[in-house]
């Protein structure tokens, strides 16, 4: 029990009153930040009391040093954390691996209904875990008299205790199961922390155990939008997809990575093949069986050229490169700055509408009909995000190059051989772990797809080409090619961050790919972060 003494008394008493009920089926240890008075009535209701020497606000450090302590020397079952006074500790002892009830009142001058009981506790049980401090205290009930609402003396304390109690054994069962499953997950193979992270400096089994607390937190994971909580946990694998879809997994908060490993890695749409980058470079195809590539970059901004023709001149792959851009000073500037590169580059550069952006560029128009003549595409653009900070624009554009042509080695040439070593390759993007489903814009997909003259059972999670940039064979993405897109398929300037068809055709394209029978594969460089 975690019970600082609180600026309000009917807080205080009321977390006191809850020792001598949870007393009568538990060694109670409460934990104590108090006068003296108050300490010798925690001390005379509960078995131990851990007292502490001032009144300050307790820091992270310390509250985790004390936190590993109480585990150590009580092994508690669940602790309760009485008011949001007890947050840093609580957070403290669910990173110790600790599960917390933490009691927050929630009710206005009218009160909570009696109704409202199960929803208060239904929503506790979905978060109690997260140490978020979020169970509703119903210590108090309300009866409406006289057209004015009165409090009852008296609570029934007994089904007070008796809920919490219910919760913290739901929350401590889970905590047995989150232990059984961070120890399959952290195995060779298993949980990647760089990749969840995003390369920050933290142990493994800490960004694990946030991994677990995240995915019951969400729960159920099938459910819209869980990907904006749960990221992913190792390369080619989408625990989302997997909790969507796979047989035998129980959507009740378990964690779908240890389900999967323990099954066996079972194939699906939730994993997916993941290219890295070889030791020595690409041999590349045999003379007169080398696919024929062209690179299409669309470039709103001309000034960012110059970057990604550094990158792909890592490559030996021969290919046409074509430019297309939306101002037609920017068609000078580009064929100059593709003539003026060190190594080279012939571009055919073309004018386009300002309308669909880098979508248009390839799928409508002249475009369309060079990607027709080549066995393979690579499709990037220069992606600017004004809406992020220049810093993270610029990370993410790099990050995405990178995964598509290497950044200091020849990963596009690796690429190409992939293909033509697979003929079932139809898609390839680079890995990321936010999971990002639909978001905004699965209403724009009845219309794309009566468009593309396709009906298809749309699932809720997958994964996709974040960014609009990747690898395609043209026969892979012919749907779209051929299906004849003109520029009113596209949304006009200027766009939302998300809730556009433009977004939506974006998530569309690996679903039509697949559903022609083509694998949709990933690209991942642990060096490469965003």
């Amino acid at each position: 029990m975690l019970l600082p003494e609180a600026v309000d008394a009917e807080d205080w008493a009321r977390g006191l009153s809850l020792i001598p009920g949870l007393a009568a089926g538990y060694h109670v240890v409460t934990v104590v930040q108090a006068t003296a008075a108050s300490i010798d009535a925690v001390t005379a209701a509960s078995g131990t009391t851990v007292a502490l020497s001032d009144d300050r606000d307790m820091i992270a450090d310390e509250a985790r040093w004390l936190a590993i302590d109480l585990r150590a020397m009580a092994t508690p079952l669940f602790a309760v954390a009485t008011s949001l006074g007890c947050a840093v500790l609580a957070t403290a002892l669910e990173e110790a691996g600790v599960p917390v009830v933490g009691l927050v009142q929630d009710h206005d001058d009218s009160g909570p209904r009696e109704e409202s009981l199960h929803w208060y506790f239904a929503r506790v049980t979905a978060l109690v875990y997260t140490a978020d401090i979020v169970a509703r205290s119903v210590a108090q009930r309300y009866v409406t008299a006289g057209g004015r609402s009165d409090t009852v003396a008296a609570f029934a304390i007994d089904r007070y205790v008796a809920l919490i109690d219910e919760l913290g054994r739901r929350a401590a069962a889970v905590r047995v199961r989150q232990e059984r499953d961070l120890r399959t997950v952290l195995v060779p193979g298993g949980f990647d922390a760089d990749l969840y992270s995003g390369g920050q400096e933290a142990g493994s089994e800490l960004l694990a155990r946030d991994y677990l607390r995240r995915l019951q937190r969400a729960a159920p994971l099938g459910r819209p939008l869980t990907g904006l909580i749960v990221q992913r946990p190792c390369p080619g694998f989408h625990p989302l997809a997997y909790a969507e879809s796979a047989p035998g997994f129980v959507d009740d908060g378990s964690d779908p990575l240890a389900h999967y490993l323990r099954a066996g890695r079972p194939a699906g749409r939730w994993a997916k093949r993941v290219i890295t980058p070889a030791r020595d470079s690409p041999a590349g195809a045999q003379p007169g069986g080398a696919p024929r590539v062209i690179v299409h970059g669309h470039f709103h901004y001309s000034d960012m050229l110059t970057s990604f023709l550094d990158m792909l001149s890592g490559n030996r792959a021969p290919a046409t490169l074509v430019l297309t851009t939306t101002g037609s000073a920017s068609v000078d500037e580009l064929q100059r700055i593709a003539q003026a590169h060190p190594a080279g580059h012939s571009a055919r550069v073309l004018l386009v509408p300002n309308r669909g952006r880098n979508l248009s560029a390839l799928f409508t128009g002249p475009v369309a009909d060079m990607v027709r003549d080549h066995d393979l595409v690579l499709h990037v653009h220069g992606k600017r995000s004004p809406h992020l900070d220049a810093c993270t624009g610029q990370a993410w554009r790099r990050f995405l190059w990178a995964h598509l042509v290497g950044d200091g080695f020849a990963l596009a040439d690796q690429i190409v051989d992939e293909f033509a070593s697979c003929p079932r390759l139809g898609l390839v993007a680079p890995e990321d772990r936010h999971l990002n489903d639909w978001d905004a814009n699965l209403g724009h997909v009845p219309r794309l797809l009566a468009r593309l003259g396709r009906t298809m059972t749309l699932p809720v999670h997958f994964d996709f080409a974040l960014g609009a940039m990747f690898w395609a064979r043209t026969a892979a993405l012919r749907p779209f090619l051929d299906v004849g897109l003109s520029l009113d398929d596209y949304p006009a300037e200027p766009l939302d961050n998300d809730g556009s068809a433009l977004h939506a055709l974006e998530r569309l394209i690996p679903l039509v790919v697949e559903a022609e029978g083509f694998e949709f594969a990933k690209t991942h460089l642990s060096t490469v972060r965003r």
